[in-house]
């Protein structure tokens, strides 16, 4: 587990304005064949950036904003995040390419990315506080698999 550079994303969340993150959506930018991906990245640059003349409505995750915090690592591909990697190299999407990137597996990119491992406080701020808990943990497995069982969600695969 890459603990540097979760927690440089939690540090980058910390910033965001709360009203341009909704943790259910990649990024919730309209879906028609006009968005390319790099008017994708500008508009998520903006909105990052808290351009309060700009207000388009969209919003993205901890996983759509990855892009504006490592642009050299990730990009968009149409609605997706994509793990910028070899060009031989298999192209890892979204959760896949989390859990390479960061050096995490299954449970742990579910127990910190997934909506439904959250209760009510869906928020930048809840998803940061939760990659410090795991950074800090002494068994960040454990620890993601204990929070999936007292919440009786099924075990993330």
């Amino acid at each position: 587990m890459n603990k540097n550079l979760l927690l440089k994303l939690a540090d980058d969340l910390d910033s965001l304005p709360p009203k341009v993150f909704d943790l259910s959506s990649i990024t919730n930018i309209y879906r028609t064949e006009k968005n390319s991906s790099l008017e994708v990245f500008e508009l998520f640059q903006k909105l990052a950036a808290g351009d309060e003349e700009f207000d388009c409505g969209s919003t993205a995750c901890a996983i759509g904003y990855l892009p504006i915090f490592f642009p050299d690592k990730f990009r968009y591909i149409k609605y997706y995040v994509q793990l910028i990697q070899a060009y031989d190299e298999e192209p890892l999407f979204d959760f896949w390419a989390v859990e390479k990137f960061f050096g995490i597996n299954r449970p742990i990119s579910f127990f910190l990315f997934d909506p439904g491992a959250y209760d009510k406080d869906k928020s930048a701020k809840a998803v940061s506080n939760r990659i410090r808990q795991i950074c800090e943990s002494d068994d960040p497995e454990k620890f993601a698999t204990l929070a999936y069982k007292t919440r009786n969600l099924p075990a993330p695969i």
